[in-house]
């Protein structure tokens, strides 16, 4: 992807840890040189990253797992007014990953989101419906309804079938 140098970007672990780079702190390499490890900057001897955002003010990064289970994480928690590289051990909770989604937290009320299981059940909630429970919860919002889901999607509530107000319905 392209960014630049001034940016700042957030690695999300499947551990579940939330790494703040500033990418200035980077040395800036050529495509011959292999370049710099991430890890090292955060003291640590290996990262799996599982997704990459671009730190954004008033920005809600929405991760969707196979379990039906859905976390959102409020970028505002992670602008400080100090500049260094930030780690937060429990930043969000990890899993297997299906989707994720960075959306203006503005437009949380008017978004929903649809999942779709491996044999084509889908349902559907609300995302303002979706109970946030602290920054490092996971919320079952799917489990129970649909299983094996293999796709999530940010839709309108035109786009949703037999929408249900406070509950994900649609199940098909």
């Amino acid at each position: 992807f392209q960014c630049r140098a001034n940016d700042v970007l957030m690695l999300f672990s499947e551990q579940g840890g939330v790494y703040k780079l500033y990418l200035e702190n980077i040395e800036y390499t050529t495509g011959k040189k292999v370049g710099e490890f991430i890890p090292t900057h955060f003291r640590q001897n290996d990262i799996d990253v599982v997704d990459i955002k671009f730190l954004e003010p008033d920005v809600t990064y929405i991760f969707c797992d196979d379990a039906g289970k859905v976390c959102m994480v409020d970028s505002n928690e992670f602008i400080t007014e100090k500049r260094k590289q930030k780690y937060v051990q429990n930043g969000f909770a990890g899993g297997s990953l299906v989707n994720s989604f960075a959306i203006p937290t503005s437009e949380l009320d008017s978004k929903y989101l649809k999942a779709t299981s491996l044999l084509g059940m889908k349902a559907t909630v609300k995302l303002s419906d979706i109970l946030r429970k602290s920054r490092t919860a996971k919320t079952c919002v799917f489990a129970g309804n649909i299983d094996n889901i293999r796709k999530y999607e940010l839709i309108t509530l035109e786009e949703a079938e037999n929408y249900e107000v406070g509950k994900a319905s649609a199940v098909k």
